[in-house]
């Protein structure tokens, strides 16, 4: 299993909530990005992050060759890019 994270390092999803509950000062809702590498790492996981497609390209080829459990490939992408509808 190959896990493909997108970060745009924009972390607003709990901001974003704590807004919809009017709720301030809560904490947590105030997170950093988190740091997927060192996370998936942390578990045992292999993970590489990748700056551009041909360097994203590269390391799924990689990931989908070893076929010996999971791999992690974190994305670089712009802030503000929308992903989905």
């Amino acid at each position: 299993m190959t896990f493909l994270i997108l970060v745009n390092r924009e972390y607003g999803i709990l901001k974003g909530f704590g807004d919809y509950l009017t709720t301030t000062g809560a904490p947590g809702l105030d997170l950093e990005y988190p740091d997927y590498e060192s996370l998936a790492k942390g578990h045992g996981i292999p993970a590489v992050r990748t700056g551009g497609p041909d360097e994203m390209a590269i390391a799924l080829k990689q990931a989908f060759t070893a076929g010996n459990g999971p791999h992690m490939i974190i994305v670089d992408i712009a802030p503000g890019v929308r992903l989905g509808a």
